[in-house]
């Protein structure tokens, strides 16, 4: 990858799928709870998984809907997703992105942006979601939020500060409420538990899924990964199945309409 392509939003994941498959944490099954008894999602509705990645929340959502539509603009990401989601007879993938989706206009119940929301234009992607979205329609943002507050996760998020590319840049914490007020006339938000247990492997891929990682290969990554195992080593705990380190999300999810 160039610096080009570490600029381009629709290219920084290309050579980081493995771990991202391998290693992101998924989305807990109380969204669809929510989205059901609070929104009325059911198996009667359409919806559009926009920058789908490699179908963490497509898997999620398949069997509680009538049918999703992955618009994912990375090819690498594109054929994971493809491949992930081949046995999911309700669901289909389009190489294309969230500004421009393809869709037939207002063919659409749900639109969800999981963990993509920040790298899309927002003008460019309001009009698209305005197209495609029919008049009941809801937009469903979702992030897993690291937990930054303990001992762990503040030596974590200094690492990061030492070591990641830009993350100051690109971390989705910095989307709040001006930009839900400018894509949504009305939103809500709630707040979900999440979390994975990651043995010394599992700490540094999900490092690496992250687009702020050093490209994998490169001497930044290795020195980078030298860092990161020394955190993992200080802060991991004994289990029957060796050392283990947990890293606990908030799942943060935006509902409203356009």
């Amino acid at each position: 990858m160039d610096d080009s392509d570490q600029k381009d939003p629709t290219k920084r994941f290309s050579n980081r799928v493995d771990a991202y498959i391998r290693y992101r944490p998924g989305y807990p099954q109380a969204v669809i709870d929510l989205l059901k008894k609070e929104y009325g999602l059911s198996t009667e509705h359409e919806i559009a998984d926009i920058g789908a990645g490699v179908g963490h929340s497509a898997l999620l959502f398949a069997p509680h809907v009538a049918y999703i539509y992955g618009i994912e603009p990375n090819e690498e990401m594109y054929n994971a997703l493809v491949a992930q989601m081949a046995q999911t007879a309700n669901f289909a993938a389009r190489l294309q992105a969230a500004e421009n989706t393809n869709l037939e206009a207002r063919s659409v119940d749900f639109i969800i942006c999981a963990q993509s929301y920040h790298w899309f234009s927002e003008r460019m992607a309001k009009t698209e979601f305005e197209r495609i979205i029919n008049d009941e329609g809801y937009i469903v943002l979702m992030w897993n939020s690291r937990d930054r507050s303990s001992a762990f996760g503040q030596a974590y998020e200094q690492f990061l500060m030492d070591y990641a590319v830009d993350y100051k840049e690109v971390d989705h914490s910095r989307i709040g409420d001006e930009q839900f007020d400018y894509l949504m006339s009305t939103w809500k938000k709630f707040q979900f538990d999440n979390s994975q247990t990651l043995d010394l492997q599992g700490f540094l891929g999900r490092f690496t899924s992250s687009s702020y990682a050093p490209a994998p290969g490169t001497a930044a990554h290795s020195t980078a990964s030298e860092a990161l195992s020394a955190v993992f080593e200080t802060f991991s705990h004994t289990t029957a199945d060796g050392p283990r380190i947990e890293l606990h999300y908030t799942t943060e999810v935006i509902i409203g309409k356009i």
